[in-house]
């Protein structure tokens, strides 16, 4: 762009060069103040803004510091704009366009608390803003009393503060008894629906071990139920020869936990179930909590009555232990009566069922 014809060039020494004399020449909003060396001028526009520019650019036609494209754009996005004036958004109303950004136009609006303020065009069309901010920090909803899922609310909590917004805290008490500390909007949403054993039951479902017999405590297992779940286990896995590798089987009225729990009653501290017949199944008639000391010493009752009667010992004679059971038979040799007892006791102990005799070798 050409300088003011009004104002002619002049030839001026700058550095040595001839430069051309720039100062008082306008270029659009530009008017030239003075030369900064290095083909730079300093140049004031009509808004007001003082700027260092390049010859060259303004010779390329450099128009204002910037205010002119703002401007246009301001204008163009007037004719493009939306008129929301006159809408209702929630609690605002739109009272008039109040400015742009050049990115975002805001709108002035009035809430109904009374209160105007300038909001973005986006964020009342797409539903994000729908008050100046007196909704948000409103009265809590009461929930005192109400019921959500397996929770009752018993009490207020105080508000937890964050920096966007405030929750309300409520104290609700679980069905299965425990206490503990929700947010209001977790419940409203109904994200939280009990103390956790919601959770915990839908998984045992998941797994076909449903625990509906009320004796869970926080989610764990009660000895009671340990005991009669490990006593199923062993009794039909097939592959244990001590139980159901050998036909021991479980009663079907004890196939259901809470006859088993009614009739075996809560069980004792340090104790186990224990079966009275090592060759009878578990039932009421056959089964007993007893300790570990209580057991060993009814074995070994057991053990002395069922002890095989031995022919009379030989100093030189070879006694050959034989053990026979319906999955095949073993034996051994001693020199020793005595070793072949101890080892009689120790096949009767391991093997119950099985057939034990001392013969001479």
């Amino acid at each position: 762009m050409m300088p003011n014809a009004a104002l002619p060039l002049k030839l001026v020494s700058v550095n040595g060069r001839r430069r051309a004399a720039l100062v008082g020449c306008r270029f659009d909003r530009w008017l030239v103040v003075r030369y900064e060396g290095n083909r730079r001028w300093l140049c004031r526009c009509d808004c007001g803004n003082e700027r260092v520019v390049f010859a060259g650019n303004l010779n390329r036609g450099s128009k204002s510091c910037g205010c002119h494209r703002s401007e246009t754009s301001t204008a163009l996005s007037t004719v493009r704009r939306k008129n929301l004036a006159g809408r209702r958004f929630g609690r605002l109303l739109v009272l008039r366009f109040e400015k742009t950004d050049g990115r975002k136009a805001y709108w002035l609006c009035r809430c109904d608390c009374g209160k105007e303020k300038a909001i973005a065009a986006g964020n009342l069309m797409c539903g994000g803003t729908k008050s100046c901010g007196c909704h948000r920090r409103g009265p809590f909803v009461d929930r005192m009393g109400q019921r959500y899922g397996r929770l009752t609310v018993i009490g207020f909590a105080g508000v937890e503060r964050s920096k966007a917004c405030r929750h309300a805290k409520w104290i609700v008490r679980c069905d299965c008894g425990n206490e503990k500390t929700v947010l209001g909007h977790a419940l409203h949403s109904g994200n939280t629906q009990s103390c956790g054993c919601l959770w915990l039951d839908h998984q045992h479902s998941r797994r076909g071990k449903a625990i509906t017999h009320g004796y869970t405590v926080n989610g764990k297992k009660t000895p009671e139920y340990q005991s009669w779940h490990a006593m199923l286990g062993r009794c039909r896995d097939l592959k244990n020869v001590r139980y159901g590798g050998r036909g021991i089987k479980v009663c079907e009225r004890w196939n259901s936990f809470e006859n088993f729990l009614a009739d075996m009653g809560p069980r004792p501290e340090k104790t186990s179930i224990h079966r009275l017949d090592e060759d009878g199944d578990y039932e009421l008639s056959n089964c007993v909590w007893a300790t570990s000391r209580e057991q060993a010493k009814y074995k070994a009752r057991i053990f002395m009555s069922l002890k095989p009667t031995l022919p009379p010992e030989t100093p030189d004679g070879r006694h050959c232990v034989t053990l026979e059971s319906d999955y095949g038979s073993m034996s051994s040799k001693f020199a020793n009566l005595a070793r072949a007892q101890t080892q009689a006791e120790q096949w009767r102990t391991e093997f119950p069922a099985a057939k034990i005799t001392i013969e001479l070798a």
